[in-house]
Formats: structure tokens, sequence, C-alpha cells
């Protein structure tokens, strides 16, 4: 049945009991956006905007969710969708909203890609990407880069989930049973043992970069969070190290005794006050400090890898302590993964090397 309320039509189902309407919530205060207002019994009246001042849009969408509501469940599943481009903006703003920097910036790094495909194969609105269309994608990304193809693949499903959520598109996800079987990657598994890790640091030039190459192989930070790291940072009573990793996440990192060593003499020889590796000091440019690593590894007689020349450090560190016997729970922490599988892709390779040393036991 239908009715009118404050001039605009409300329309009300019989069987859900759900009334729809349109309104100017705020018009006294010069606000004139149109409100979707809905009314559903023993529950808080849900007002959302519409994004328009024009009384005419705004009944397109009274009329929109009126069809939707008489539609066949089956139907109606199939009917909610949004602009896919429109969709990756409003995301790419929520994520530099919650998580600006790096991680907004690897975030559209990984998605943009993926967007620009779909819409390269005719895709206009969320609902147009179907599993077919995924595993396309998979099958076009760098077979070269193992990582990158794990990575994009996340971040992609990542958003589309948010998009289900935000977009009322229900069990909205193409990605569902999709498996990504990439090459193994033989070079990216690889590692340094802790006598090697030793001479790289033992053939670092000075205080300064012997710590910073520490904080990454014996205490398992990242590139970034060791070139920014600040005195301040340092918890000298217990020996830990605050800061926020990837994805903003607050973290407490313990110091070990030979970290401890390279951290005391840094500050007996260089006394420094706010950033160990200030701009002014220290490199700051990837490119220049690849070619200061690799100098290292060329003094440490060591072969330089093609890629994850620095990332390596803190791999050889989640490496180093499941040798070392840690139990996979605590490196998980240590190494700040989110999921122990992460730590298991890891441990699997070790487990590899294991089993070829203890059949040479016997």
């Amino acid at each position: 049945m239908t009715e009118k309320t404050n001039g605009q039509p409300i329309i009300e189902l019989a069987e859900s009991k759900t009334r729809y309407t349109i309104r100017q919530l705020h018009k006294s205060v010069g606000n004139m956006t149109w409100y979707g207002c809905i009314y559903t019994p023993g529950q808080k009246t849900k007002h959302i905007s519409l994004g328009t001042d024009s009384k005419e849009l705004a009944k397109k969408w009274l009329t929109k969710v009126q069809f939707a509501e008489l539609m066949p469940p089956s139907w109606r599943k199939e009917f909610n969708d949004y602009p896919m481009k429109r969709a990756a903006e409003e995301y790419f703003q929520y994520v530099e909203a919650v998580h600006p920097g790096v991680t907004y910036r690897t975030y559209k790094s990984r998605i943009t890609p993926c967007v620009k495909f779909m819409a390269d194969n005719g895709v206009v609105n969320l609902r147009q990407i179907t599993k077919g269309l995924i595993l396309k994608l998979i099958s076009s990304f760098p077979e070269h880069r193992r990582m990158t193809i794990h990575e994009r693949f996340r971040s992609f499903r990542l958003w589309l989930h948010w998009c289900a959520q935000h977009y009322d598109l229900g069990a909205f996800d193409p990605c569902e049973n999709v498996v990504i079987r990439v090459p193994y990657d033989k070079e990216n598994e690889e590692s340094w043992n802790e006598e090697e890790i030793q001479r790289i640091v033992d053939a670092a030039p000075d205080a300064r970069y012997r710590f910073f190459i520490g904080l990454m192989s014996f205490a398992g930070l990242r590139l970034s969070e060791a070139l920014h790291l600040r005195t301040e940072d340092i918890h000298q009573d217990t020996r830990e190290i605050s800061l926020v990793g990837k994805g903003n996440k607050y973290a407490v990192v313990p110091i070990s005794d030979k970290l401890w060593a390279l951290y005391t003499a840094v500050m007996e020889e260089y006394k420094p006050d706010g950033r160990f590796f200030p701009p002014d000091r220290f490199e700051q440019h990837t490119s220049g400090l690849v070619s200061m690593f690799k100098f290292v590894l060329g003094r440490a007689g060591l072969s330089i890898p093609r890629k994850s020349i620095h990332h390596r450090l803190r791999h050889s560190y989640c490496t180093n302590l499941i040798r070392a016997g840690v139990d996979l729970k605590t490196v998980t922490r240590l190494m700040r993964h989110s999921d122990v599988r992460i730590s298991l892709n890891v441990y699997t390779h070790i487990s590899d090397e294991s089993m070829r040393e203890g059949v040479n036991r016997i």
C-alpha cells in the first residue's frame, strides 16, 4: 500500500512491512541533499545519502528499491550492482583515510592493474566480474615474480569483499574456490645463514650501517621500518623496539644480544638524536640503498641476488629462527606475520633441506 508523509510518498510492502521514502533531512541548515529512508519494524530508521539534490533522481532510487523488493529472492540477489571504476575510486579513498602512506600506495599499485584488466575485457559493473575473468587475470600476472601473483590476487580479493559488504552485494565472491598455482621460485626462497649474515655485518663500512643491517637481520624489520627508526623507539630498560609497521599496526620487537651490541656501538660513536639514519647522513632512495648493499655483499664475498635484495635479510632472520629450533608460533609473532601460513612457506623450504640432511645420516 502507499501513503504520504511530509508530502513524500511512502512505499510499504505487505510481506516485509518495510517502508521506503525520500527526504531532505537538513534543509534548514542549507543541506539540499536527498536521503533514502528505510523504516523496518523493530529497527532504527536507516538514512542513506543519495548524493544528489535532484528530487527526480531521488524518486528513481525510490522506484528502484520498490522494484527490487517485489522481485523473487533469486532475482533480487542479482539486482544490486555497482560501477567497477567508481567502486575502486571509493575503496582507494577509504584505504587512504584508514591506512595512509605505504599501505595505501601498495594497495593502489596492486589493484589498479587488475581493474584496468577487467575494464579492457568489457567489465563495467562489479557483477560482470566472473570466475573465468579472475582466472584469465591471474594468468596475465608476470610468472617470474612469484610473490607478486599472490599479493596482487590477495589485494584484489580483499577489495571485492569490501565491495560486497559496502554495496550490499550479498555473497558476491567471484574469487571463491580460485586456487593459485605458481612456478617454484628457488631464488626467492634462498636466504643467508648465520655465518653469512655475520660476514655481511662485518663488511659494513661503519657502525651506523652495521646497525642498519642488524635491524633487518637480527630483528626482522622491513627496509622502510629500519630506515625511519628513531632513538625514542628504542627502550633501553626492556631492550625492545616499538614501531608502527605494515598496515599501521603497532608492534614491540625484542632486541637480541647481537643487535644490542650494534646499537651500543652506534650510540657511542654517533650519539644520534631523533632518526638513526637521517637524510643528510644516510642514503634514502631505494636505488642508492641497493647500490650500497651490493658493495657490502661484494666485500663479504657473497653473490648478489637478482631481486628482494634487502628483504632477503628479513627472510634470513625468519629462516635462521626456524633452523635454531624456535617454534613456529613464536616465529610468526617475531616476524609480525598476520597468518602462520606465511611463516609456513619458509618452514616448508627448511623442511626440504632437513629431509635431504636426514637421509644422509643413516
